[in-house]
């Protein structure tokens, strides 16, 4: 976004948190355009909303408190016209060249939690939570058992250890025949 701006949906700066719904507000506003262009109803949108920290992951309370400001920021630009898919992260991702901690939608049973409580759906980001998967000590297949019908979005690459994102799939670690 202007100025390298990194949405935030999450944060608890509300002035941080509301640069953030006036910049995914313009996604929306364009994508409901789009959609109308090419005769669809519904356009989906995947959304990386942010609740990342740069010291070290946050304490549950915390986590809480940003899944709730995630809901409340989605359900003020959420229309009828944009399906907002909430992309699931891996625990350690990179903005900007830098490593920093991920506390949002990196755990299946916060991210199932969060789904059933403000009904919106999922873009299953494979490598992301392969990534989280191995970090928890839990197989990424679980995840998907969990979230499934919450799942209306996949990425598909491979990974490897907790932070080897997006690798071609054959050179990482992830079983695709189990998987399939």
């Amino acid at each position: 976004f202007d100025d390298d701006n990194l949405l935030d949906l999450a944060n608890i700066d509300p002035t941080i948190r509301d640069r953030s719904i006036h910049d995914m507000g313009k996604v929306v506003e364009m994508a409901s355009r789009l959609g109308e262009l090419l005769g669809q109803s519904k356009v989906p949108i995947v959304v990386n909303v942010g609740g990342q920290t740069t010291g070290g992951f946050s304490s549950p309370e915390l986590s809480k408190q940003l899944y709730d400001n995630v809901g409340k920021s989605l359900k003020k630009i959420s229309t009828p016209a944009v399906d907002l898919l909430i992309q699931t992260m891996p625990p350690y991702p990179w903005h900007f060249g830098g490593q920093s901690f991920h506390n949002l939608f990196v755990d299946a049973d916060e991210t199932l939690d969060f789904c059933q409580k403000w009904d919106f759906g999922i873009c299953f980001d494979l490598s992301h939570s392969a990534m989280a998967g191995a970090w928890m000590e839990r197989n990424v297949i679980e995840w998907i058992e969990v979230l499934g019908p919450w799942i209306r979005h996949m990425h598909l690459s491979d990974s490897a250890g907790v932070d080897g994102e997006g690798l071609q799939i054959g050179e990482g670690e992830m079983d695709f025949e189990k998987l399939a």
